[in-house]
């Protein structure tokens, strides 16, 4: 037994109504196309012009070609029976050239991204929601008022924007420790959100987040210890580096966040914050060992490197020459004072300036007393420097530590 065909078509497809710009033809094609050919075109695929003028015309598009949505698909059929052997090759092709900006910064991303990689970093991808409690009873740095709040959200813990970097990585060093994972190097971009002067602030960040031991356990290499604010400082220096950034300031930091930090800046543009995070904020997190954290403003980053001009210079052919000294000097100071004075007297002669080694005896020493013994590198790029031109330079520099940083010297 057969029945009469039943057609069910509940939502029929509407053929689609496109408009064409007969200037924007000829532009693709390359040629002028008179309109009579044109509208044959259209017949003949059985395109039903709805409307034509001066400018533009409108067609409806055959169901069967469903791809056909766009301007440039009408223009396509068009020329597809034209016929592309009767468009003339031109002698000269022209083209746009997207200018990208310099530096790229994805390709600086990529380029970051490769290098912590390099060094045993997993990149993680944090949510960018965050739970106010961390802000209202654990952490008093950043105020209530600046907190950007979510209404209506899907999970009642996370309820606002994470205003910093910090909180959503320490989550993440819990999640790991709490599954056996207490060796971590994490790195990650993203972004914050603050309520500022004009609505909403957003900015983009680098974190760094050290737990745990320093060196992967090897038969080959046997170092031991855990990773610490020097292991932190190395790897923000070299980021720093590869970002072609040297000239900076050193301030220490002393607030909540770490127990003892320190930023780097440019005047008043912060370009990195690091140090060892605060045991009481690791507690409160429940994490069970020490974290290093550095929060990079990837913004602030990327102005400076647009400042930035690369210099070259050729390789000194001459011998360079070292000098040690030994400097007793109050705990207060710092060695970034210390490079500061050697940069200001030896000038051009002092190439480099390594602090090598630090001892604190108060027996021996003195309260509030710390001895570190740093070398100088010389070299002139035109001679040979003699011992009487460098042990000039040596003598200058005594002077001006003992004058200005109340320095002395351990023979």
């Amino acid at each position: 037994i057969a029945s009469e065909v039943v057609d069910i078509y509940p939502e029929p497809v509407k053929p689609a109504e496109v408009t064409v710009k007969y200037a924007h033809i000829d532009r693709l094609i390359g040629i002028a196309i008179p309109r009579e050919e044109v509208h044959s075109i259209l017949k003949a695929l059985e395109m039903e012009v709805l409307s034509d003028g001066e400018e533009a015309f409108t067609v409806a598009v055959p169901t069967n070609k469903s791809d056909v949505t766009r301007e440039a698909d009408v223009i396509e059929e068009i020329l597809r029976i034209y016929g592309y052997n009767k468009v003339p090759i031109p002698e000269q092709v022209k083209t746009g050239i997207n200018i990208a900006p310099k530096p790229d910064p994805d390709e600086l991303r990529n380029t970051i991204g490769d290098y912590l990689a390099a060094n045993g970093f997993h990149e993680m991808m944090a949510l960018s929601l965050s739970e106010s409690r961390f802000y209202k009873g654990i952490y008093k740095s950043i105020g209530e008022e600046e907190l950007v709040y979510i209404h209506n959200t899907s999970n009642v813990h996370l309820d606002i924007m994470r205003p910093d970097m910090l909180f959503s990585g320490l989550s993440a060093v819990v999640h790991n420790q709490n599954r056996q994972q207490t060796d971590l190097k994490l790195f990650e971009f993203g972004r914050t959100y603050r309520h500022g002067g004009n609505g909403i602030d957003e900015r983009q960040h680098l974190s760094l987040f050290l737990s745990g031991a320093r060196y992967p356990e090897s038969w080959l290499d046997n170092r031991k210890g855990d990773a610490d604010y020097y292991s932190l400082k190395a790897i923000v220096s070299n980021v720093l580096a590869r970002f072609g950034l040297a000239a900076y300031q050193e301030t220490a930091i002393q607030d909540e966040t770490f127990a003892y930090g320190m930023q780097y800046h440019r005047g008043q543009q912060v370009l990195v914050q690091f140090g060892k995070v605060s045991p009481r904020l690791c507690k409160q997190m429940d994490i069970r060992s020490g974290v290093c954290y550095a929060d990079f403003n990837w913004e602030t980053m990327l102005k400076a490197v647009r400042k930035h001009r690369i210099e070259y210079q050729e390789l000194n052919k001459y011998p360079t020459v070292r000098r040690d000294l030994a400097l007793v000097i109050d705990n207060s100071v710092n060695f970034s004072d210390i490079v500061a004075l050697a940069r200001k007297v030896g000038k051009k002669l002092i190439q480099d300036i390594n602090l090598f080694d630090v001892y604190e005896n108060e027996a021996q020493l003195g309260k509030g007393k710390k001895s570190y013994a740093v070398s100088f590198l010389f070299e002139d790029p035109a001679k040979t420097l003699k011992d009487k031109e460098v042990d000039k330079v040596v003598n200058q520099l005594i002077e001006a530590y003992e004058s200005q940083l109340g320095a002395s010297i351990r023979r």
